[in-house]
């Protein structure tokens, strides 16, 4: 979910250098609309897009890590599952989700309050509210708020300009961005897009409403008189004094020539290259992991290049000396990592991979479904075996992580059995346990019998 926010972030603003830096200053008004729409969309979405096409050839883990066994207490192992699911960003993130949404409905209210307190009067299809001693002006979906105090002439104007929003309906683009910012309230990027689309839109009412009318006359209406509007994020204000004189500067400026369209291809490149970038990371790698899973893909992409032909003799000949040496000698990485194996299981199969996965006494169904047993079953037995009166004898208190690997070999039985722990007895007993697990229905692949290596967690929780 991390990785997720930071692409999310990342390519937002991206996308918005590329507005400001290319796009802002043109008159191509409703490109505009549609690039900001659009790239506010693409960027949630660009991250959960995964072309196989530009991934790496080989990606599956050579290591199947099961899901953590939690032992101990049974209160402790309920508050454990239940913080663990229930954790303190979560818990952050649903506080400004209510807030987010609170501030949206106070906003609504707030709103409702002034309708409430104008005249409705319905004209030509379109909804008035008359607001009484006041010189406010906005528009929000079908309806225009005016103030009485608004002389005959400044109402014709604002009338225009708002009926412009209207059309275009471009409440509901304000409204999109403060749906968004309930959702990603902690995103500081969606409050610059809600901005930018402010602007916009107000450009494009302005160039419609001078269409038939002198600019110089609109100029003075914009700046005829102390104006007042409401603090409402998703409302057309048509007195607005931070974009008066933005407004203006574009009123005046020329249009802008047809080629400058082409400014709009910049997006292809950038999707290209946020889509390379997306295929080519991966989520929250242990780095351990992550150093151990590169080897072992080297090695498998070795097999797929003796498979389809693509050595020359010289480097077959070199493959050969290496394949004699291992089974000749006793070679060992001389690691103490519970998660590398030695060069010995060069055979043996990524679990991703395997067509039948190695099988729990009892246990039948599909190939998912066999696989979900075993871990089911895996658990419940570590969990009735563990001696848990080891925390009184040891002095040990809170949590203790256990990391145990093993191997379910061509024959299926438990072997390699490797623990890491805080406590060396902790270790010990964490191997005794798995070394118990009965004879396994080893996993084939293409007919022929193979090895799958094991990550078992294991939190063991004390008073």
């Amino acid at each position: 979910m991390t990785h997720y926010i930071l692409q999310t972030l990342v390519f937002q603003l991206l996308f918005l250098v590329v507005y400001d830096v290319f796009l802002k200053r043109e008159t191509f008004f409703n490109w505009n609309r549609s690039y900001l729409l659009l790239s506010s969309l693409l960027s949630l979405l660009l991250p959960l897009v995964k072309i196989s096409s530009l991934q790496q050839i080989i990606p599956s883990q050579y290591i199947f890590v099961l899901p953590e066994v939690i032992i101990g207490n049974n209160n402790s192992t309920e508050l454990a599952t239940g913080f663990q699911m229930f954790d303190l960003w979560t818990l952050v993130f649903l506080v400004g989700l209510v807030l987010s949404a609170l501030l949206l409905l106070i906003k609504c209210f707030k709103l409702y309050r002034l309708e409430r307190s104008g005249q409705v009067v319905y004209k030509e299809g379109y909804r008035f509210v008359y607001l009484p001693k006041t010189t406010m002006a906005f528009s929000y979906l079908g309806t225009i708020f005016l103030g009485e105090s608004l002389s005959e002439q400044q109402q014709q104007t604002i009338i225009k300009h708002e009926l412009v929003h209207i059309k275009e309906r471009h409440s509901l683009d304000l409204i999109y961005f403060e749906l968004l910012r309930i959702v990603f309230w902690f995103n500081p990027l969606l409050y610059g897009y809600q901005k930018r689309m402010v602007e916009l839109q107000e450009f494009i009412a302005d160039a419609e409403a001078t269409v038939s009318k002198d600019k110089k006359d609109y100029y003075q209406e914009l700046l005829s008189q102390v104006f007042k509007s409401q603090n409402i994020s998703f409302i057309n204000p048509f007195f607005n004094h931070s974009l008066i004189k933005k407004r203006i500067i574009m009123l005046q400026k020329s249009k802008s020539q047809k080629k400058a369209l082409l400014k709009y291809l910049l997006i292809l490149p950038l999707l290209l290259s946020m889509l390379l970038y997306n295929a080519c990371t991966q989520e929250e790698i242990p780095l351990k992991q992550q150093g151990e899973e590169t080897i072992l893909q080297k090695v498998e992409a070795l097999k797929v290049a003796v498979e389809q032909g693509l050595l020359t003799k010289a480097e077959l000949n070199e493959l050969s000396k290496v394949v004699l040496k291992t089974k000749l000698k006793d070679i060992s990485l001389n690691n103490e990592n519970v998660f590398e194996e030695e060069i010995e299981y060069l055979d043996d199969m990524p679990f991703a991979m395997i067509e039948k996965a190695p099988v729990f006494q009892g246990c039948t169904g599909d190939n998912a479904t066999l696989k979900r047993c075993m871990s089911e079953k895996i658990m419940e037995h570590v969990q009735k075996g563990f001696n848990t009166d080891l925390a009184g004898s040891l002095g040990l208190s809170g949590r203790q992580r256990i990391s145990v690997a093993f191997k379910i070999d061509a024959n299926g039985n438990v072997v390699n059995v490797r623990a890491r722990a805080s406590h060396q007895r902790l270790s010990d007993e964490a191997i005794r346990v798995v070394k118990t697990l009965p004879k396994f229905t080893p996993g084939e692949q293409k007919g022929r019998k193979i090895g799958v290596m094991y990550a078992l967690p294991i939190l063991f929780m004390v008073e």
